[in-house]
């Protein structure tokens, strides 16, 4: 694999966990947090 393909591997791997973790938690009736960091930072701009 290339530098880029192994960067992007692991960029998507954690994206798979985040997006697995998230629906185990709607399947439990917990609403998680945002996991897009576009959605986390304007977010937390907006509690400032």
């Amino acid at each position: 694999m290339t530098c880029n393909e192994m960067i992007l591997h692991v960029v998507n791997h954690g994206t798979y966990h985040r997006g697995f973790v998230g629906d185990l938690m709607y399947q439990a009736g917990v609403t998680p947090s945002a996991t897009d960091l576009p959605v986390f930072l304007r977010d937390v701009a907006q509690e400032d």
